[in-house]
């Protein structure tokens, strides 16, 4: 009975430190991840910092050396939100260019051992998004063009999953993918930026598109490849609340 007990017990440790517990991270998500994408900063300030503080400070003591894929893709998505949603209470702005180097090439927080930038998680998660480019469209980066910012944590029980849903929630919002007239599509920039994954993935981006859409209108038109495609201008502002903006 003890060795048994001590067994489970060293397994539990080894869980615990694979992935963060993610009550805190639950709770911010719940109040910040709103039903249209926009983020109420000012009640995250309010009532729920201490929460996120705790929770970044968890990440930072990961050793994300240790983990398996879906364990290192679900910490990373997380971590990227979690310092995101840091940089725009601490006060960055991404809506000028200056403002976006500094947000996600300057800020930096420290998580899974050292200190680190947007940027540089979102290097970690590009590398991954290579085979499965589901993970482009589950990136929140605290902008309206961005994808919009799960309600729930990344977990790597329940990744693919989270991943199908991130990606059907990205290409059914008409602001990121819509066909107004035959044989033409306006699709979002993140879906130029990262086309070679795409279609090397389902062998062209409309193909990669069209299993996702909800729509029978839209699904209809993607059925004959366009003549056309138009990438829309990437709106930088910030994705806050009315009346809720980042201090």
């Amino acid at each position: 009975m003890t060795a048994l007990l001590a067994a489970l017990l060293i397994g539990l440790s080894v869980a615990t430190a694979a992935e963060p517990a993610a009550d805190p991270w639950a709770r911010v998500l719940s109040i910040a991840a709103g039903p249209t994408g926009e983020v109420a900063y000012g009640t995250l300030e309010a009532g729920e910092r201490e929460r996120l503080e705790r929770y970044l400070g968890n990440l930072a003591r990961q050793d994300v050396s240790r983990f398996e894929r879906d364990r290192a893709v679900a910490f990373w998505l997380n971590a990227y939100h979690a310092l995101a949603l840091s940089a725009l209470l601490h006060g960055e702005d991404p809506r000028t260019l200056e403002g976006r180097a500094r947000m996600y090439h300057w800020f930096t927080r420290p998580i899974g051992g050292r200190r680190r930038t947007l940027d540089e998680i979102r290097a970690k998660l590009n590398g991954y998004a290579s085979a499965d480019p589901r993970i482009h469209l589950a990136i929140w980066d605290g902008t309206r063009s961005g994808a919009r910012l799960a309600a729930e944590p990344y977990q790597s029980g329940r990744l693919d999953a989270q991943l199908a849903a991130a990606a059907r929630r990205f290409v059914n919002d008409p602001e990121k993918l819509r066909a107004p007239a035959p044989g033409r599509l306006e699709a979002s920039s993140v879906l130029s930026w990262y086309r070679s994954d795409f279609e090397r993935e389902a062998g062209s981006l409309v193909e990669f598109l069209r299993p996702l859409v909800a729509d029978p209108e839209l699904r209809r038109r993607l059925a004959t490849p366009p003549t056309e495609i138009v990438f829309l201008p990437y709106d930088w502002s910030m994705a806050a609340t009315a009346g809720e903006p980042a201090r």
